[in-house]
């Protein structure tokens, strides 16, 4: 019966992993910036996974999107202010530059 001590040992590992991701943080998780595109207004609008957003936080061309990610189809967008001639964001989650696409014409 060497088989049960490791399946408990494995057990409770996954467990322990399990709950270290749970409420670890007031604020949620960054989330990633899944696409820059412009609103009819002209604003610029990020877009990212699906999730309740807390709270946006832009430095410069450096862009931190915070909540909780949730499970479904949705595609939450959040307002961005950035200096004026910005081409391109640093998306806080991920390390990546994301291009700002260019302005429609009006």
């Amino acid at each position: 019966m060497r088989t049960r001590p490791i399946a408990l040992l494995l057990a409770a590992a996954a467990l322990t992993v399990g709950l270290a991701g749970c409420g670890a943080d007031e604020d949620g998780t960054a989330l990633a910036v899944r696409q820059l595109r412009w609103d009819p207004d002209g604003g610029l609008v990020a877009v990212t996974e699906c999730a309740d957003i807390h709270q946006i936080v832009v430095v410069g061309t450096d862009v931190w999107i915070r909540g909780r990610p949730k499970v479904g189809r949705c595609h939450p967008a959040v307002a961005l202010r950035l200096p004026a001639g910005s081409r391109a964001i640093t998306d806080a989650a991920t390390g990546m530059v994301v291009d700002v696409p260019p302005r429609p014409a009006t």
